[in-house]
């Protein structure tokens, strides 16, 4: 039987976000092992969800951080074993660090090689360190059959790392289920509800994990600095941050109105509830948290990146700041928003618009065509 590997950083990040690719590859006849850091919980972890599709799984000390030495040489040796015992036909790798050990473990091997970048977070930026790693990169595009983006910024970039043999794609993301994040007022109300929101609070959502990307903090801070009771902010996410957020929720005295809620796997429950959400990342190759809720039609706030201008136009779905740590213009446009309300619900319509150019359906149908490109490619190199 053919096999296929995906290979990620944290085990999370594959039931979270990689469940689609595992089943174009089992419908096209491959038994998928996946090598992760499943100790590593950034993402909630449902493993009965590979089981149901006699996923193999192998737990490797994986990290994300360009830091962890020990854990890359580790990580190196644990996937070239893996890849020499499978005897793998299709290597995915994804995210910037493990993909660049996956290609590094995978040596002569005849697989053909995807990597998924999901943000290329070095272009622009001219540091040693950066210098360093766009030379790496440029070399394992060499390595790599192909390379996935998703936005415009990092198609043109990866145009310019590719190879001879690499071809460049862009997809939308992994997609949204536009038939499950969808506006939904009547349920809304009764989550708000639930959730302690007081009728005619101005209720603010984000989702994401609480690391120093994304950013949380520069919301906290602009809440604080309107002072309005009227305003409840519910983060979504677990993350290294959470203590430090914690403290700063209880120094502005913002207790019961800033809420960690934790990891939810049903925020097409949560996002119809809110009146907008707000996204001030460092840095985003997409946002899919922000396509989610503009499916549900409830507006984006979020830093001007190259993932975000994908699908919000300032003023129309959404709004920019021009800078993730500009609490000023963060706290002007919630102050708008909340004390004019007709501003976000004239947006619902074209929030629900432009999420429909994110469906899942495009993903998958990208992803089906670079599996079966890929897939007469290791056929060819099998049997030259």
């Amino acid at each position: 039987m053919k096999k296929a590997l995906i290979v990620a950083g944290a085990g999370g990040f594959i039931t979270h976000f990689e469940l689609s690719d595992i089943d174009i590859l089992i419908d096209m006849g491959y038994h998928v092992i996946c090598a992760a850091n499943f100790d590593n919980p950034l993402y909630e972890f449902d493993i009965d969800t590979l089981n149901r599709r006699n996923v193999t799984i192998y737990n490797i000390p994986m990290s994300n951080r360009p830091s962890d030495i020990v854990s890359h040489v580790r990580s190196f040796f644990c996937l070239k074993r893996i890849i020499r015992r499978e005897n793998v036909d299709i290597i995915h790798c994804h995210t910037q660090v493990p993909s660049a050990i996956s290609r590094m473990s995978a040596g002569r091997t005849k697989a053909g090689i995807i990597y998924t970048s999901h943000g290329f977070h070095f272009y622009g930026k001219s540091s040693l360190t950066v210098r360093i790693i766009k030379y790496i990169e440029k070399k394992l595009a060499k390595k790599t059959d192909c390379i996935i983006t998703i936005n415009n910024d990092d198609y043109n970039n990866a145009l310019k790392l590719a190879s001879g043999r690499t071809i460049v794609r862009k997809i939308p993301g992994i997609g949204i289920d536009t038939e499950r994040y969808i506006p939904a007022e009547a349920s809304g109300k009764s989550v708000r509800a639930s959730s302690g929101i007081p009728d005619g609070a101005f209720y603010i959502i984000s989702a994401g994990m609480l690391n120093d990307n994304k950013n949380h903090i520069t919301v906290i801070k602009a809440i604080a600095a309107l002072d309005n009771p009227n305003i409840y902010y519910d983060i979504f996410g677990e993350g290294p941050k959470r203590p430090e957020l914690e403290q700063a929720i209880a120094s502005y005295g913002l207790t019961g109105k800033v809420r960690l809620r934790g990891y939810r796997s049903d925020m097409y429950n949560y996002f119809p509830a809110a009146d907008c959400s707000v996204f001030v990342s460092k840095h985003e190759g997409l946002g899919m948290a922000a396509l989610e809720s503009l499916s549900c039609g409830i507006p984006v706030i979020a830093t001007n990146l190259s993932g975000t201008r994908e699908y919000i136009i300032n003023g129309t779905n959404g709004f920019f700041i021009d800078a993730w740590n500009n609490v000023s213009q963060l706290a002007n446009i919630i102050d708008s928003c909340c004390t004019d309300r007709r501003i976000l619900k004239n947006m619902a319509h074209d929030c629900r618009k432009t999420a429909t150019m994110f469906d899942i359906s495009i993903s998958r149908t990208i992803m089906k065509e670079i599996y079966n490109d890929i897939d007469k490619r290791t056929k060819h190199n099998r049997y030259k």
